[in-house]
């Protein structure tokens, strides 16, 4: 485990770890407990969050009642052998999640609310809500926005964090996990991993955080890449190196960093992993979507080559045809899951197949089967479509869009079925698309 046992934590007003390893006895014991008048009390600081001193609840007889803000039981204060200050179960208590959390679970939950709170947040440990729990619940004092951090320094599964997530996200909260791993979940939700610069030093962001490092073609006519036409770019998203844990969310806290979504053609990997979702600034999305836009002008003129090649495939025109096969090797990936996804809706298996070149039997459109018999064909050419409209008849034809589907139309049978599955560059879907203000991912 990477996160340190605790030197360098420092919980104001409570108690302040020593050198050596902290306390066995307080490593699964509640940090917060519940008044029935005074509401939560946290151990971690000097008036427990309700002006009342620790004296008024520590050996107090008669004993103050306190319930466990889980589980319900009743619990008392208690001071370790070093001064930590912390809660206990009374005997006979059920099993409670809060006792199963290691000491250094506990200490991130510390720094992640100190951290919230040196943003000028309000931050509470331990709350419990409509079938979630929040590690580390943070609001803003003037919008009223609440943001959940989740020290996950165990195993969970991803269907876990997502169930975890949603159930926030219904009661307006955003969750924020924080981890010191690898896991099938990290980067799939909004998400920080942390590991210690030294035994001693403070907490590193160390994934989750991206930044986009532009590229350009001083002469795009010399790169094999880019011509025959301008530039589109060839920056690339790049972990933005390591950052106090503190700095990090306080950044998240006061909007410096963003939550933004990964589309799988930005190729957003950081080590092993796949950050779907990351934070980054708004001067990083905007150099991003600089060269997106670059991209989409490059393109527009490879648009209408092959537009020309599906209305006729007549093979004196070898520049349009270059050019369209150059635009297919480009977008196959996309164009192929979209055809894909519509013919799974429609066909009654899950057998779905699709040729890896087009066929002059199926109107040189690329077919596509559903356990092994023919059911759709992507992109035909409209020139040919006249001559195989019966061959045709029985299968669905796919169309790059409005004007390929009515040439199509005009060849075909008037029964013929045909869909639109539109070949346009992903990054048009999103070249407008906006950072993710309020989160409620899951």
């Amino acid at each position: 485990m990477t996160v340190p046992t605790a030197p360098h934590v420092v919980v104001r007003g409570g108690w302040q770890p020593e050198t050596e390893t902290p306390d066995l006895e307080v490593r699964a014991m509640p940090l917060t407990a519940v008044h029935r008048e005074q509401g939560r009390l946290d151990a971690t600081l000097d008036d427990l969050g309700c002006s009342w001193d620790w004296a008024k609840i520590y050996k107090r007889r008669p004993r103050v009642p306190l319930a466990c803000p889980e589980c319900g039981h009743s619990i008392h204060a208690k001071l370790s052998p070093r001064r930590m200050r912390y809660f206990a179960h009374d005997p006979g208590s059920p099993r409670c999640s809060l006792t199963q959390e290691s000491m250094a679970h506990r200490l991130l939950k510390i720094e992640l609310k100190n951290a919230a709170e040196a943003a000028g947040w309000e931050a509470e440990l331990e709350v419990s809500g409509n079938g979630w729990r929040a590690d580390v619940l943070v609001t803003e004092p003037n919008s009223g926005r609440q943001i959940a951090f989740e020290a996950q320094l165990s195993s969970i599964t991803l269907d876990e964090v997502h169930d975890r997530t949603r159930r926030m996200g219904a009661e307006g909260i955003d969750a924020c996990w924080v981890t010191d791993r690898d896991g099938p979940w990290l980067g799939q939700v909004a998400s920080l991993r942390v590991e210690a610069n030294d035994e001693r030093g403070p907490l590193a962001v160390t994934g989750g955080v991206l930044r986009f490092v532009p590229r350009w073609c001083t002469d795009p006519s010399k790169t094999f890449v880019c011509a025959p036409g301008p530039c589109a770019g060839h920056g690339s998203w790049e972990g933005a190196g390591p950052m106090e844990l503190t700095e990090a969310i306080g950044a998240v806290c006061n909007g410096k960093l963003h939550l933004d979504r990964h589309r799988w053609w930005e190729g957003r990997y950081q080590g092993s992993v796949r950050w779907e979702f990351a934070f980054t600034t708004r001067a990083d999305v905007d150099a991003a979507q600089e060269e997106i836009a670059a991209r989409i002008r490059r393109d527009r003129q490879y648009e209408q080559a092959l537009d020309s090649c599906l209305q006729d495939d007549d093979e004196t025109k070898g520049d349009h045809r270059q050019a369209a096969n150059q635009v297919w090797a480009k977008r196959q990936r996309d164009i192929t899951e979209r055809a894909l996804a519509l013919v799974s809706e429609r066909a009654p298996t899950s057998e779905i197949t699709i040729s890896d070149t087009a066929s002059a039997e199926w109107a040189m459109g690329v077919p596509i089967y559903a356990q092994g018999q023919p059911y759709a064909v992507l992109y035909p050419v409209a020139g040919r479509v006249s001559e195989l409209r019966h061959r045709l008849l029985p299968v669905l034809l796919l169309a790059a869009g409005e004007a390929h589907r009515q040439l199509i139309t005009e060849k075909a049978d008037r029964d013929q079925q045909i869909e639109i599955v539109a070949w346009m560059h992903p990054a048009q879907e999103t070249v407008q698309r906006a950072l993710l203000p309020g989160w409620h991912l899951g």
